[in-house]
């Protein structure tokens, strides 16, 4: 679906920097409003399928479609700014500026005194004091101990577990006496933990055991091990209790993860690098030796990409400033792959990590395909298969072309079509223009059109499209708000239109106090409207005029202001509509939406100039 027009939210951004200009110049604009007459001009050979924004008196139509693609940098030298050497005045030119100052003369009428802040009433303190003695008269029983056998209430984490943070063991008695963490730092561990690794325990309170592995890397225990904790029998509660029998649990971290892989898919360069990223630190060397890589069924050795073979390569070079240091590899063929070769990357099974002696069970697997010879795909229109008159050409080929040595002038098209353009994006040669309907067109290539891999397409290729009826569309006006020409005679706007032998022109009485309610008003009309939509202005005249041209091109229509314009001046709105009803849901719907504008024909020009908090502005 293609929106026409702009915005509702751009609309109502217009609406308001246009209303303080249009209130300054309201004073000379009046009006005396009667039915307005319209003449007809049409646009020779400009067709097109989609409205776009033309000011008045214009009848550029502007292609349907809307194609966002990588943008190529054009390289300018910056020009330098020359540098003029000053030298400093001495006292006597100094003192020669001065002297043509005026005397500084101050009014004693303005003087005030120095205004002192007034003083900082103290902030009140809420609550109140309590006096209670110390230590206290009351007998306090003391708290009840637990007694008996000592037992671990719970443990954490257990089993397979993305991530462990920590370690911790829960007893059902204090196990140490409240004091300073380290008075319980030098106490002995009830604990054990294998395999041994750096880290330490603590007391989180008196009951709860914790373990955090010390590491300036990251702040989890390593991956890929499997832990077993343990609490021995005869442990000793801090009340005496004791653990009858050992208590022990083991966790699992998982295995390395490849979490992206890059570059993989079609178009593959002959001498890639490969770049892939893991959630968990690695030993590139060691890790090699468990990647598998086949060029058209066949092993083909890897190694390990230099520096500056990754610097080289933009991809590569933004994955590594991003991953962790320690959780990449970068590598690439040994001898270069052959064109149109199949390439199948397996990392795995037994994928080594850095943190512990798990290794996978699986390989994970990613397919690639080096570039083929360069060749034409196929040809399209951008939208539709019918391929309407006025859309754009597109000519698919199978590789990334070089913009750089893309010549547009080679591009042979026939026949001609006025105002062609011809661009490349990507892998597809791009023609635009005033195409005509019902029209074969035959789009030749030439041989010496070049990819991103230095391949030539040989021998020139010539496609053919065949190119259908265009789509109706009415075109918005540029801005919600127009000012016409005083001088023009006899003042008028144009809209531009295709597909419609006829359009119901309406206009409406408006003054300055009608601007904060328009942005409202036009979006209902615009957006919310039926057959019965009526606006909220003193409707001036309401006629349906008759559309001249050449049925297959885009026309546009002069719309003569002079009847509702009091000599020349005043305001207007025009509300321009197609006599055809779309449903909401038809892509024709949004193509022919009302062309509204709120019209100003003035002898005074304005000049504002805003910053936050005031707006100052010269009429002349």
């Amino acid at each position: 679906m293609v929106t026409i027009g702009r915005p509702k939210s751009a609309i109502a951004r217009r609406i308001v920097a246009c209303a303080l200009v249009s209130a300054l110049v309201a004073g000379a604009c009046t009006g005396d409003h009667e039915s307005a007459d319209t003449t007809t001009t049409s646009t020779a050979a400009t067709t097109t399928t989609e409205p776009g924004t033309t000011g008045p008196g214009t009848s550029t139509a502007r292609f349907s479609g809307i194609r966002l693609s990588k943008g190529q940098a054009i390289a300018a030298a910056a020009a330098s700014v020359a540098v003029v050497d000053g030298a400093p005045l001495d006292q006597a030119a100094i003192d020669a500026v001065l002297a043509r100052l005026p005397d500084w003369q101050a009014d004693p009428s303005i003087e005030e005194a120095f205004r002192w802040p007034a003083e900082t009433i103290t902030k009140p303190q809420t609550g109140r004091t309590v006096d209670v003695p110390f230590p206290a008269t009351d007998q306090v029983a003391p708290v009840e101990v637990p007694s008996g056998a000592l037992h671990v209430l719970r443990t954490q984490p257990q089993g397979d577990v993305e991530v462990a943070p920590f370690v911790s063991i829960t007893f059902d008695q204090p196990m140490v006496p409240v004091g300073t963490l380290g008075q319980l730092a030098a106490d002995d561990v009830p604990a054990t933990i294998a395999p041994a690794i750096p880290g330490h325990w603590q007391w989180i309170g008196t009951r709860t055991l914790r373990f955090d592995a010390d590491s300036d890397v990251v702040d989890r225990l390593p991956m890929a091990t499997e832990y077993t904790v343990e609490v021995p029998a005869g442990t000793t509660s801090a009340t005496g209790g004791v653990l009858a029998e050992a208590v022990s649990f083991s966790f699992t971290t998982p295995p390395v993860t490849v979490q992206s892989f890059e570059p993989s898919g079609e178009g593959l360069s002959l001498e890639p690098v490969f770049i892939a990223a893991f959630d968990q630190r690695i030993d590139q060397q060691a890790v090699l030796t468990a990647i598998a890589v086949e060029a058209g069924g066949d092993p083909h050795a890897m190694r390990l990409a230099t520096a500056d073979e990754i610097a080289a390569d933009p991809r590569a070079r933004q994955i590594v400033d991003l991953v962790p240091d320690g959780r990449w590899i970068a590598f690439r063929p040994v001898d270069p792959f052959s064109p149109d070769a199949s390439i199948s990357i397996d990392i795995g099974p037994g994928t080594p990590s850095a943190e512990g002696p798990r290794t996978t069970l699986d390989p994970q697997h990613w397919s690639a395909h080096t570039y083929e010879p360069l060749e034409v795909v196929k040809i399209e229109c951008a939208y539709g298969r019918d391929c309407p008159a006025g859309t754009e050409i597109d000519i698919q080929l199978n590789n990334q072309l070089d913009t750089d040595l893309f010549d547009p002038s080679s591009i042979h098209v026939e026949p001609a079509i006025p105002g062609v353009t011809v661009g490349v994006y990507g892998s597809t040669i791009v023609v635009q223009g005033a195409t005509e309907a019902n029209t074969e067109y035959s789009i030749t290539v030439p041989a010496n059109l070049t990819d991103v891999f230095g391949q030539q397409l040989g021998e020139a290729q010539t496609v053919r499209v065949d190119v259908g009826e265009p789509r109706p569309f009415l075109r918005q006006f540029a801005q919600p708000f127009t000012t016409v020409d005083p001088s023009a005679d006899p003042p008028s706007i144009d809209v531009v239109s295709l597909g419609h032998d006829e359009l119901r022109v309406r206009m409406f009485a408006v003054e300055p106090d009608d601007l904060p309610g328009l942005g409202q008003a036009l979006s209902d009309l615009m957006y919310n409207r039926t057959s019965s939509s009526t606006p909220p202005w003193p409707e001036l005249s309401d006629e349906t005029i008759d559309v001249e041209g050449d049925a297959g091109s885009a026309t546009e229509t002069s719309i003569d202001l002079s009847g509702v314009l009091d000599g020349g001046l005043g305001h207007v709105i025009v509300m321009i509509e197609t006599t055809e009803e779309y449903d909401q849901d038809d892509e024709s719907f949004w193509m022919n939406m009302p062309a509204i504008t709120w019209v100003q024909s003035t002898e005074l020009g304005v000049d504002a100039f805003a910053d936050h908090d005031e707006v100052r502005a010269w009429v002349t």
